[in-house]
Order: C-alpha cells, then sequence, then structure tokens
C-alpha cells in the first residue's frame, strides 16, 4: 500500500468514526477501533454462541469453510493481527484450532479478543505509521488496523449468512431489548 493510499483510508476510517457518532479525541482511530472491537467482540462471540452444536459443521456451500471453521479461523486472525499491534515478544493465546469443540472454539475466540483489548490500549494513533512484523512481513500498524477491521466485517457477514439459513438471526438483527 502506497503511503498515499495509506494515509486516505486511515483518514476515511476517521471520518467514519466521527460520522458513526464516535467522538473524536487525541486518538480518533485508535479510539475508534477499540469500539469497533468490542462490538464486534460481542457480536462474533454472540454468532458462536448463537450456532447450535448439531449446525457448527453447516457449510453454505461444500466449497467454503464451516462455521466452527470461520469462527476458529477469526480467533487466529485476532491473534496474529494482535500480536503484531502488541509486539512480536507479547504472548497470544491459545488458538483454538476448527477441530476444537464448540466451547472450546468459543472460549478461544473469547480470548483472542480479550487479547486485542489489551494490544489496542497500549497503542495511540502516532504510532500508525510504525512498522511491526504481519504475518510474516513488515508493515505498518495502521495497515494491520485496516486489515482487522476488514476481516472482523467480512467473518461477521459471512457466519450472520450462515445462521440465517439456518433460521437463526443474527445479533445485529435482533430486536434491542
Amino acid at each position: 500500500m502506497s503511503t498515499n493510499l495509506g494515509g486516505v483510508v486511515v483518514g476515511l476510517i476517521a471520518l467514519a468514526s466521527v460520522g458513526s457518532g464516535y467522538q473524536a479525541t487525541g486518538n480518533p482511530v485508535v479510539g475508534f477501533m477499540r469500539r469497533l472491537a468490542r462490538e464486534s467482540s460481542r457480536n462474533v462471540v454472540g454468532e458462536a454462541e448463537s450456532m447450535p452444536l448439531d449446525k457448527w459443521s453447516f457449510k453454505a456451500t461444500p466449497q467454503v469453510m464451516s462455521f466452527g471453521e470461520i469462527m476458529a479461523h477469526i480467533a487466529d486472525d485476532n491473534n496474529q493481527s494482535c500480536r503484531a499491534i502488541a509486539g512480536a515478544n507479547t504472548q497470544t493465546p491459545i488458538t483454538p484450532k476448527p477441530s476444537d469443540a464448540r466451547d472450546q472454539v468459543i472460549a478461544g475466540l473469547k480470548l483472542s479478543f480479550a487479547f486485542c483489548d489489551s494490544a489496542l490500549s497500549k497503542v495511540d494513533d502516532s504510532q500508525l505509521g510504525k512498522n511491526v512484523s504481519y504475518y510474516g512481513e513488515s508493515a505498518s500498524l495502521g495497515r494491520v488496523l485496516i486489515g482487522l477491521a476488514n476481516d472482523w466485517g467480512s467473518h461477521y457477514s459471512q457466519a450472520a449468512v450462515y445462521l440465517r439459513l439456518n433460521g437463526i438471526l443474527p445479533p445485529t438483527a435482533r430486536p434491542r431489548q
């Protein structure tokens, strides 16, 4: 990603955060990511807990990941991405395997979001251009944040379709209590 394009994307995230009702502070990008992490945790864990055990291996088509594989993948991506945010020497939670029991995957998913909360609490917007190790490559912290936000949105949507195909409303479609 070029520096100019990266700046545009980070700027768009900052504008989106202001437009979504988020009050900008000295760290509008990282502050928004912290809020997004909490919302994504609530929604993704809510999806995982909503899918019955007998549907955990459900696939929309034979070529795609099962619901359980999606949940384990999200936990893995959280751990990899948030390790890049926290620093390469940071101890990451154990990543669940798709073959693990449903409860183990849900527990691992919760731990991965808690790990991201911790990692995000230690950074601020002044570090967005800092290079970190991300999936074996050098990337800016801003790129890692954008990738993480993108993954949360796309995998939440993917799992929401799986829930709907099984007659279950995803968390964001349920009436507010």
